[in-house]
C-alpha cells in the first residue's frame, strides 16, 4: 500500500486586518517607521510559509478547507499570490484542493484571476477527484464548498446521501470506483461548523460528529474553527486552525497539518506557520514586586524573556493581565495609571531600534489588595455582601451573566455604542468583571489603602 504526504490548511483569510490593535501599534509597526511591516504582512508570510512546508515534505497535496479570503471578493494581491504559489506546487508535481466557506463562498463568473491545472475547486455539490503519482493511485479526495455566505444546510449529509440524519449506518457512497483498490485511502473536505464550533464561530454548515465519523472516509479535512483540534482520530477529524491569528482570542501557535498516510493509518504533525503570535500572558505582583517602577522592571524582563522563545515566530502580540494580591493594587487602579504603566513598558521594548519583537496590546487588572477575604464574607456589611456576592458569581458563571447584562444594558442598549463594540474580538468576562468589582469596591469602602 503506497504511503504518501499531505498538508492541511484553512482559515487563510488573506487580505483580514488584525483586530483591536490601537493607533500606536499601526504607527510603532508600521513600515514608515522601519519597523517591519508584520501587520500587512503576517498573512502572507504564513502563505509562503505553508508553500514551503509543501516542497519540504515533498506532499502529493495541498488542501485549503476554506476561508482562503476574508470576504467573497478577495483582495486581487491575495489572488495573484495564491496563483504564483499554485504553479510553483505544480511544477513540483502538488495538486491543490479548494473548499470554499463562509468568508470566501463560491463567486459566479469567471475568476478575476485563473488557477493552473493542478488545481480542484469543489462546487455546490459533492465532487470526487482521484490524487496518483506516477500512475499509482493514492487517495480518493472528496469536497464541497459554500454557496452563500450563511450555509444553513447540514452539507456533511451530502457526502453520504440516501443516509437518514442520526444514521450509524456506513455509507457506500464514500465507497472507491470499481477501478479503483477497494482500501484507497479516502478524504473528505468541508467547511463546517461540528457541534456547534464553538465560542466565536457562527453555526454555518452544521453537523454533527456522528454525521462525519458514521460517512466512511478515512480522514476528515475541516476549515472554520481558528484554534484547530482533532475532533476523533478513528476516523481522523482534523480542524487544523487558522494559518496566522488576527486577534486575542487566536492564541498560540498557528498553522497547519502535515498529514503522513501508510495504508489506512495516518499520523498528523501541527506545523506552526504564524509569524505572530498572540498570548494572554498572566504576571503574578508577587510580595518582592514593591514599587511600580519595580513592576515595571519585572514586566520588561519577562517580556523579553518570551520574546527570545519565539522560536520561528517574528513577534509576539500580548495582554498583560496583573494578578495577585498586592499593596500596589490601589495605586494601579488609579485612572491613567495602567495607560501610564502600558505607554512605558512600550517605550522601553522598542528603545533598541530594530523590529518590534514585543506588542503589549494591552493590560488587564486582576490583581487584589492584600486583604483576607474570607474574613471579609463574615461580616455583616456592605463589605461582607460584596464580598459574597462576587464569591457567588464566581462558582456560578450564568449568574454572573445576568447580573452583568443586567448592569450593562442600558450601555449597549445605545445604539451608537452597540455599533462601536459590534467589531470588538472580546467582550466581558462575568465572573472577572465580578472579582475587579469585588477589589475595587473594597478599596473604595475600606477607605482605599
Amino acid at each position: 500500500m503506497p504511503q504518501f504526504t499531505f498538508i492541511h490548511a484553512a482559515d487563510l483569510h488573506l487580505g483580514a486586518p488584525f483586530k483591536g490593535l490601537d493607533e500606536a501599534a499601526t504607527g510603532a509597526l508600521a513600515p514608515s517607521r522601519g519597523r517591519g511591516n508584520l501587520l500587512a504582512e503576517a498573512g502572507f508570510a504564513a502563505l509562503n510559509r505553508l508553500e514551503t512546508a509543501c516542497l519540504e515534505a515533498n506532499a502529493a497535496f495541498l488542501i485549503l478547507a476554506g476561508d482562503i479570503y476574508d470576504d467573497k471578493d478577495g483582495v486581487l494581491r491575495a489572488r495573484f499570490a495564491l496563483r504564483d504559489m499554485f504553479l510553483r506546487l505544480r511544477d513540483a508535481g502538488v495538486r491543490v484542493f479548494i473548499a470554499h466557506g463562509n468568508h470566501d463562498p463560491l463567486r459566479s463568473g469567471p475568476l478575476p484571476v485563473a488557477w493552473p491545472e493542478n488545481v480542484t475547486v469543489f462546487g455546490r455539490d459533492v465532487s470526487c477527484e482521484c490524487v496518483r503519482r506516477g500512475g499509482v493511485p493514492l487517495a480518493l479526495v472528496r469536497g464541497i464548498s459554500h454557496a452563500s455566505t450563511r450555509e444553513t444546510d447540514n452539507l456533511a449529509l451530502r457526502f453520504a446521501p440516501g443516509l437518514p440524519e442520526g444514521s450509524d449506518a456506513p455509507s457506500l457512497f464514500a465507497g472507491p470506483p470499481d477501478d479503483l483498490p477497494p482500501d484507497i485511502f479516502q478524504v473528505a473536505v468541508l467547511h463546517c461548523a461540528v457541534g456547534g464550533a464553538g465560542e466565536g464561530h457562527a453555526p454555518y454548515a452544521p453537523c454533527s460528529l456522528s454525521d462525519l465519523t458514521g460517512a466512511g472516509f478515512d480522514y476528515w479535512a475541516l476549515g472554520h474553527v481558528h484554534q484547530g483540534g482533532t475532533l476523533c482520530e478513528a476516523p481522523f477529524v482534523v480542524y487544523p486552525g487558522s494559518a496566522q491569528g488576527l486577534h486575542i482570542n487566536e492564541t498560540g501557535p498557528h498553522g497547519c497539518c502535515v498529514v503522513r498516510v501508510d495504508g489506512k493509518a495516518c499520523a498528523v504533525e501541527r506545523l506552526p506557520l504564524a509569524p505572530v503570535v498572540w498570548e494572554k500572558l498572566p504576571f503574578a505582583v508577587t510580595e518582592s514586586v514593591a514599587t511600580i517602577d519595580g513592576l515595571e522592571e519585572a514586566l520588561c524582563a519577562a517580556l523579553e524573556g518570551r520574546a527570545d522563545a519565539l522560536n520561528d515566530a517574528q513577534a509576539l502580540f500580548c495582554r498583560v493581565i496583573l494578578e495577585g494580591a498586592t499593596d500596589l493594587d490601589a495605586e494601579l487602579r488609579r485612572p491613567g495609571s495602567l495607560q501610564t504603566l502600558l505607554d512605558r513598558l512600550r517605550k522601553g521594548l522598542s528603545a533598541g531600534g530594530g523590529p518590534v519583537r514585543v506588542w503589549i496590546k494591552d493590560i488587564r487588572l486582576a490583581t487584589s489588595p492584600v486583604r483576607d477575604f474570607a474574613a471579609l464574607a463574615d461580616r455583616d456589611d456592605l463589605v461582607g455582601e460584596v464580598v459574597r456576592l462576587a464569591a457567588s458569581m464566581a462558582e456560578n458563571p450564568e449568574k454572573a451573566a445576568t447580573v452583568v447584562d443586567r448592569a450593562l444594558a442600558p450601555l449597549y442598549g445605545n445604539a451608537k455604542v452597540k455599533k462601536a463594540l459590534a467589531g470588538s474580538e472580546d467582550g466581558p468576562v462575568p465572573p472577572l468583571l465580578a472579582e475587579e468589582a469585588k477589589a475595587l469596591l473594597c478599596s473604595l469602602l475600606e477607605g482605599g489603602e
